[in-house]
């Protein structure tokens, strides 16, 4: 994500517990966040999100790693776009620009 480091002041977190801390004391402007990085509990992740970030776009990365279809629902439901690996840099980069400047 070094092409976004340039544009953008970006946080990392790599496990829920850091993510929902994060969420917790900070109203970020747009969350991206890989599914698969938190690879213990994806529908954890997609309540924390509800719950914390309910009204932050969200960009969502995803595998195609078979899911449950209510989990696959709550995925496209929730992403304001979904985009499923590997990805086009330039079009997750773009989708960013498109979905921070509405």
């Amino acid at each position: 994500m070094l092409i976004l480091e340039e544009r953008f002041q970006i946080t990392r977190e790599t496990s829920v517990s850091a993510l929902e801390t994060t969420l917790g004391r900070e109203r970020p402007d747009l969350v991206l966040v890989d599914l698969f990085t938190f690879s213990e509990d994806v529908r954890r992740v997609l309540e924390l999100l509800r719950l914390k970030a309910a009204d932050v776009p969200l960009v969502i990365l995803r595998g195609y790693r078979p899911l449950q279809k209510d989990v696959n629902a709550d995925i496209e439901t929730m992403g304001s776009i979904v985009f499923y690996k590997p990805v086009d840099v330039d079009l997750v980069s773009q989708a960013i620009e498109n979905i921070l400047h509405q």
